[in-house]
């Protein structure tokens, strides 16, 4: 019966030494979580509306001008560009976690 308790005594220790040592660390870590899924919920929704009008009004064109447009690629070149926004919007929310983390 004492192997147990011992076993119960040593991760007691261990989790204490972890609490202790790695504090900083885990609130950094829950800082930069919750603020990634806040800044991810905000870039999402801020893509899917832009797409959403980009689409709409592609959507409005007269066939012809539509099928000359998907010709030239212009449906990729936009959802290029889209994707490169989002990108950059990303890029710039996790450069801002540099600095609120610390």
């Amino acid at each position: 019966m004492a192997l147990p308790a011992l076993g119960a005594i040593a991760v007691g220790a261990l989790v204490t030494w972890l609490a202790d040592n790695f504090a900083g660390l885990v609130k950094r870590a829950l800082i930069a979580v919750g603020i990634g899924a806040v800044s991810y919920a905000a870039l999402s929704s801020l893509s899917d509306a832009v797409t959403g009008y980009v689409v709409g009004y592609y959507g409005q064109l007269p066939a012809n001008i539509a099928q000359l447009l998907g010709l030239g690629g212009i449906p990729q070149a936009i959802g290029i560009v889209l994707s490169a926004f989002v990108a950059r919007a990303a890029m710039m929310a996790a450069s801002k976690l540099e600095y609120i983390a610390k």
